[in-house]
C-alpha cells in the first residue's frame, strides 16, 4: 500500500507544476506587455512566442491530468463497490468466516466425507460429524510448515487418494496453526481470479481449493493470479489445496513446447509443479498412527469399529468406502446402479458437479442391459435416482443432490469414492469409457461444460478426438477456451489453416493465450509486423509466453535493450524460459569481461 501512495503524491505534485507553468505561460505574455520591461521589442516577440507555444503543448496534458483527478473520486468509489460485490458473492453476503469459527456441521461446505454414525448411547461430547481425529505423521512437517508461511503467504497441496483423510488433515491444521485467519471458500477458479484482479484484501486468508482439478478447467484459476497473490507479503495469503495423485501427473505432464507457445494444461502445469508445495498423505494408515487410532478407540465408537480387525484403510472405513461400493457392485436396483454409472462416468470425462438429470438419464440408459431397458417400470428413472441417493450409513451415499434455489435440484455430486474406484479398477463399472459414452456425453452436456469435458479428455484421458469433438461444440456456441483449445488441437494434428481460424475467433472475444499462437503462425508465415500486434495485446493481456516471444523478435532487429526488458517482464510474470534466457546473457557478458580482464 505504500508504494501506491508514493505514486500517488509523485502524480499530484506533476500535476500542480503542470498547472502553475500553464497559469504562467498564460499570463505571461499580459504581464510583459503591461511591465513595459526595456527588452528590445524582438527579445519580448521571441519570449511571448515561446510561452504562447508551451501552452499550446503542456495545456492539453495538464487538462488531461485534471480530468483523471476529477473522475479519480469516481473510479475510487466503483472500485471499492466492485470488491464489495465479489465479497458478497463469494460469501453470501456473510462476510469471510474466520477459521476458528468453522463448526463440524460444516464438514460438507468444506469438502469432507462424511463418516459412519455415532451411536445413539456414545459420549455426547463427541462430534456427530466429525469422528475424533488421529494425529497423522505429516502433520508435524505440515504445520511447521503453515507456522512459516502465515508471515509470507504460501501455497500447500496434499496429494492423496480419495477419502484418504486430505481435507480433514489441512483442516484441522489451519485449525490449530492459522485460527484467527479468514476462510473464502471459492465456488470457481474464476472467482478468485476476479478478487486478486479486483485487488480484494485477502491478507491472513486462507483460500480453500478442496479438489483443486475443479478450479483448473475452462475460464479457471491462472498461474497470474496465484503469482499476483503470493507476491504481496505485506499481505500473505495462504493457499490450500487437495488432489488425488493420477490427476496431479495427468495434469503435470510436460508439454512438447519451447515456451513460446500456450497450451492447454499451462497453468495447470505451473501452478501444481511450479507454484505449489506438495506434501503427501497415503491412504493406508502407518503402524504409528494405528497405534494412535487404537488409543483414542475406547472415547469414540467410530475409531474402535474402524481399528478392531487391524486394516491400515482406517480413512476409508470411516468414510463408510466399503459399503459405498458393496451397494454400486452388488446393488439390490439395477436402474440405481446404472445412474450411479453414469455420474461416475461423467465425472471421470470431465464434466462438472452436479451433474444435470437430462445427462444421467441417457448415460444409464446406455448400461441397462436390453433386457432391462425393455422391463423398465415408466418411472424407472426417478426410483432409480431416489434409490442412489439413499445414504449407505449415517449420510454417506452415492449420490447427493444439490440445488441452487429452493424446490429445484440443479444435479447430483457423486461420491469421490466410487470415482477413484472405478479409476483404478478395471473390473469396476465405468472403467472403461465407450465411444457411445462420450457421444450421449457431449450430446446433452451444456456448452460450457463440453470445454471443461474436452480439456479432462485432453490431458488426462489423452482422448484427443473425444476432446476435439467436446472442443468443438463449446466454440460453436462462443465460448473463446473451446475456441482456443480446438484452434491449438487442430494445429498439432497439422491443420494450421483451420486452427488459424479458430484463433483468431478466440483472439477477437479476447483470448490471450489465442493472440500468442496466432503470432506464431503469423511470424513463421513471414508477416512479422503482424505478430508484433498480437503479441503486444497478448502482453498487455499478461501473457508471458507472448513477453518472451517479444523479445525474441526485438533481439532478431538487433534491439538487445528492449529485448532484455521484455524478458524481465517474462520472467516477473512466470516465464521460467525467460529466466533461463536472461541468465545465458549473464553468463555470455560475464564471459566476456573475462575475456577482456584476461
Amino acid at each position: 500500500m505504500a508504494r501506491r501512495v508514493r505514486v500517488g503524491w509523485v502524480r499530484g505534485w506533476l500535476m500542480a507544476a503542470l498547472v502553475v507553468f500553464v497559469v504562467v505561460a498564460e499570463v505571461g505574455p499580459a504581464f510583459l506587455e503591461a511591465a513595459r520591461l526595456s527588452w528590445s521589442p524582438l527579445v519580448v516577440a521571441g519570449v511571448v512566442a515561446a510561452l504562447t507555444g508551451a501552452v499550446s503543448v503542456v495545456k492539453p496534458i495538464a487538462d488531461a491530468y485534471a480530468q483523471a483527478w476529477a473522475r479519480w473520486p469516481v473510479r475510487w468509489v466503483e472500485r471499492a463497490q466492485r470488491r464489495k460485490e465479489l465479497v458478497e458473492a463469494v460469501t453470501g453476503g456473510r462476510g469471510f468466516p474466520r477459521i476458528r469459527d468453522i463448526r463440524d456441521h460444516d464438514r460438507s461446505l468444506l469438502g469432507i466425507h462424511p463418516a459412519i454414525p455415532l451411536p445413539a448411547d456414545a459420549d455426547p461430547s463427541l462430534s456427530v460429524e466429525l469422528p475424533t481425529y488421529v494425529l497423522r505423521d505429516i502433520d508435524t512437517g505440515l504445520r511447521a510448515w503453515l507456522a512459516e508461511r502465515q508471515h509470507t503467504g504460501g501455497f500447500l497441496l496434499l496429494v492423496g487418494p480419495a477419502a484418504a483423510g486430505k481435507t480433514r488433515t489441512l483442516y484441522e491444521a489451519l485449525r490449530v496453526v492459522v485460527p484467527k485467519w479468514r476462510l473464502i471458500l471459492p465456488m470457481s477458479g474464476a472467482q478468485v481470479n476476479e478478487l486478486a484482479a479486483a485487488d480484494v484484501d485477502l491478507s491472513r486468508t486462507v483460500v480453500w481449493l478442496n479438489d483443486i482439478p475443479t478450479f483448473l478447467g475452462a475460464e479457471g484459476l491462472t498461474a497470474a493470479t496465484v503469482r499476483r497473490l503470493l507476491a504481496d507479503r505485506e499481505r500473505p495469503v495462504l493457499l490450500v489445496g487437495t488432489i488425488w495423485p493420477d490427476l496431479f501427473d495427468a495434469l503435470t505432464r510436460p508439454a512438447a513446447t519451447d515456451g513460446t507457445q500456450q497450451d492447454l494444461g499451462r497453468d495447470a502445469r505451473e501452478i501444481l509443479s511450479v507454484l505449489a508445495t506438495r506434501f503427501d498423505l497415503t491412504s493406508d494408515f502407518s503402524r504409528h498412527e494405528q497405534e494412535r487410532a487404537r488409543a483414542l478407540a475406547h472415547h469414540d465408537p467410530r475409531l474402535a469399529e474402524a481399528t478392531h480387525l487391524n486394516d491400515p484403510h482406517i480413512a476409508q472405513t470411516l468414510a463408510a468406502a466399503p459399503e459405498l461400493i458393496r451397494r454400486w457392485r452388488n446393488p439390490a436396483n439395477p436402474y440405481g446402479a446404472a445412474v450411479i454409472t453414469a455420474a461416475v462416468t461423467a465425472r471421470r470425462c470431465g464434466h462438472p458437479e452436479p451433474i444435470p438429470e437430462s445427462v444421467l438419464r441417457p448415460l444409464a440408459e446406455h448400461v441397462l442391459a436390453p433386457t432391462e431397458r425393455a422391463t423398465a417400470p415408466t418411472d424407472w428413472f426417478t426410483e432409480a435416482l431416489d434409490w442412489a441417493r439413499q445414504p449407505v450409513r449415517g449420510k454417506a451415499a452415492p449420490l447427493t443432490p444439490h440445488a441452487s434455489s429452493v424446490g429445484t435440484i440443479d444435479g447430483h455430486r457423486v461420491s469421490d469414492v466410487l470415482v477413484e474406484h472405478a479409476a483404478t479398477n478395471p473390473d469396476a463399472p465405468g472403467h472403461t469409457i465407450s465411444a457411445e459414452s462420450w457421444r450421449l456425453l457431449l450430446a446433452h452436456a451444456a456448452p460450457g461444460a463440453c470445454a471443461d469435458i474436452g480439456r479432462s479428455a485432453y490431458l488426462e484421458l489423452e482422448k484427443p478426438d473425444s476432446a476435439q469433438r467436446a472442443f468443438f461444440r463449446a466454440a460453436e456456441a462462443g465460448d473463446a477456451r473451446g475456441m482456443f483449445n480446438l484452434g491449438y488441437l487442430l494445429e498439432k494434428r497439422g491443420d494450421e489453416a483451420e486452427a488459424e481460424s479458430w484463433y483468431r475467433r478466440a483472439a477477437d472475444a479476447g483470448n490471450a493465450a489465442a493472440m500468442t499462437n496466432l503470432g506464431i503462425l503469423l511470424k513463421e508465415r513471414g508477416d512479422e509486423a503482424a505478430a508484433e500486434v498480437w503479441w503486444r495485446r497478448a502482453a498487455a493481456a499478461g501473457s508471458a509466453a507472448a513477453m518472451f516471444n517479444l523479445g525474441y523478435l526485438l533481439e532478431e532487429r538487433g534491439d538487445e535493450a528492449q529485448a532484455e526488458s521484455w524478458w524481465r517482464r517474462a520472467a516477473k510474470a512466470g516465464s521460467t524460459f525467460a529466466k533461463s534466457r536472461l541468465g545465458l546473457r549473464l553468463r555470455e557478458r560475464q564471459g566476456r569481461a573475462g575475456e577482456k580482464d584476461g
